[in-house]
């Protein structure tokens, strides 16, 4: 999760994080990574003290990791340093990306369905699929036409599906699941097919095989890239429940909460709060090179 001065966002947002993860999906082990990007002193205070209870977290099976950076870096090389040193340093399969303003229906997921296990197994199943998005969206702003919901099935432990035994004697479910496979037809005009900085889950081989983010803000550049290198995304329903033909619109896990950021000039994502980091270290940035403080341990 990256966020810059936005407690009031960052803090419900970990919060939802964790009641979902908890109350749904109790098997995945998980550990939240949180770099914040150089916020002010004021912001990164109320963050440390929200979000200090969490330490009673700590565990082999669930963990919260707050990184505080000195200076903001941008949003591309902030993902960078999440991804492809945070992120990998715990060697899980997959990464959920999120910004701070993106919160858990911990408590109201239309669907009503272990959708994180469910991804996993589709990411297994599709060698070309990079992500399977989890964030609300409008369908006619991805342009992936045409595209058709497919029948698949998945086995999970959850309720929700025909009961049966694995080889181990666990209780397991049968679940046919609605897929959409949104594919890169036009990334001239449209680049969303590929990737996103929002709520979604990744796998995590294929985004390092991708390589860093360019840029300052090289979301859209980041998903041509992985368009051109023939990777895709996906939604994942239950049954219309969280996709309204009418409307056009799908219901994912994560809601996004924010409408505005901070001015440009201070937004960590701008040329100008990144200007002064130019040049200070070659090569690619690793929390190594980068002045930072470790506020909330993994354990």
């Amino acid at each position: 999760m990256l966020s810059y001065n936005r407690p009031h966002y960052l803090v419900p947002a970990a919060r939802s994080f964790i009641s979902y993860m908890t109350a749904v999906e109790p098997d995945i082990p998980w550990t939240l990574q949180i770099l914040d990007n150089g916020s002010g002193p004021e912001a990164l205070a109320n963050i440390t003290a929200e979000l200090a209870p969490l330490r009673s977290l700590r565990s082999s099976h669930a963990s919260v990791r707050l990184v505080h950076l000195q200076q903001p870096i941008g949003l591309s090389r902030g993902f960078n340093v999440l991804f492809f040193d945070m992120c990998a340093s715990t060697r899980a399969p997959y990464v959920l990306s999120l910004e701070d303003d993106w919160r858990a229906r911990a408590d109201s997921w239309p669907a009503g369905f272990p959708v994180l296990q469910a991804s996993m197994q589709a990411l297994q199943r599709h060698d070309s699929l990079l992500e399977v998005w989890l964030r609300d969206h409008h369908h006619n702003f991805i342009f992936n036409k045409p595209a058709i919901w497919q029948l698949e099935n998945f086995t999970m432990p959850a309720a929700g599906g025909r009961p049966c035994q694995s080889a181990a004697g666990e209780q397991q479910l049968q679940l046919q699941l609605h897929v959409l496979h949104l594919t890169c037809i036009n990334t001239r005009n449209n680049p969303w097919g590929g990737y996103t900085n929002g709520a979604s889950l990744k796998h995590a081989g294929r985004l390092r095989q991708l390589g860093r983010m360019p840029g300052t803000d090289g979301e859209a550049v980041y998903s041509k890239c992985a368009c051109r290198k023939g990777l895709h995304v996906a939604y994942i329903c239950q049954d219309t429940s969280c996709f309204e033909p009418v409307k056009q619109w799908h219901d994912g896990l994560f809601e996004h909460l924010g409408k505005s950021r901070v001015a440009a000039s201070l937004d960590a994502r701008s040329n100008k709060a990144t200007v002064a980091r130019k040049g200070l270290f070659s090569g690619p940035e690793t929390l190594f090179n980068l002045q930072h403080e470790e506020l909330l341990g993994c354990g």
